[in-house]
């Protein structure tokens, strides 16, 4: 429920409130759980292929970016990698 909330936020304040949108996400990637960036990047990308529309995605990439400026966000590229194949782009009903 906070990742859908917070995607929200950031879909309708992003333009007007860029630096507390960044805040709140790079808090998220940097609080004492250490898998909050993979699940984020989970829900991300199951959202982008749920919903096929492409202002999502715009979104997903800006989300992406707050993420990597974290010490936790060094992971991110690596697991974008991971999910690149052709099994993971497709979503099973």
């Amino acid at each position: 429920m906070l990742l859908v909330n917070l995607f929200e936020i950031t879909v309708r304040c992003s333009t007007a409130l860029h630096n507390e949108i960044l805040a709140l996400w790079q808090a998220l990637a940097t609080g004492p759980h250490a898998g909050n960036v993979q699940l984020v990047l989970d829900f991300i990308i199951n959202l982008c292929l749920e919903k096929k529309e492409q202002n999502f995605v715009d979104y997903a990439k800006q989300i992406v970016v707050f993420l990597s400026g974290t010490p936790a966000g060094l992971k991110v590229v690596d697991f974008l990698l991971l999910q690149i194949n052709p099994k993971a782009m497709v979503v099973e009903k």
